[in-house]
């Protein structure tokens, strides 16, 4: 159930400790089928060109800023899918990254074994726009 918020964060403290104590930024979830899902406290995207592929939202967290940023990503031309994302289909994707509150947009560089060998110029593009948009919004988000 991952839209029902929980005090019991027992099990994502734990993983969440294990990636970082391992050298990594957080761990990421995948389902029985090997398809990705979100990490411990953040969602997780892939990039094509100008689509971006996130799980779909009955599967993950549908927080406020992957909300914002899907809205964001489609007023400025990108297609945005809610689709499962094969472990194995990474090398089909120009990128991904990982989205919070904190980090706002964090490219990702390596999941498990596979290494994205550079930020996508439309990942830059994106994370432009969504700054401009949080720093005009003033973390309003009425209007997306």
């Amino acid at each position: 159930m991952p839209n029902a918020k929980t005090l019991n964060m027992l099990q994502i403290y734990l993983f969440f400790t294990k990636a970082r104590k391992n050298g990594h930024y957080d761990a990421v979830f995948l389902d029985t089928d090997n398809t990705i899902l979100e990490g411990t406290r953040t969602n997780l995207f892939v990039i094509k060109d100008s689509t971006l592929v996130t799980p779909p939202k009955e599967f993950v967290l549908d927080g406020v800023i992957r909300q914002t940023l899907i809205a964001t990503a489609q007023k400025n031309g990108f297609t945005v899918k809610e689709e499962k994302i094969p472990l194995s289909d990474l090398e089909n994707f120009d990128g991904a990254f990982l989205t919070s509150t904190s980090t706002k947009i964090l490219p990702l560089v390596k999941i498990d074994d596979f290494i994205f060998p550079e930020i996508p110029q439309k990942l830059k593009e994106l994370m432009k726009m969504y700054d401009d948009f949080l720093d005009t919004s003033k973390g309003v988000f009425l209007d997306v």
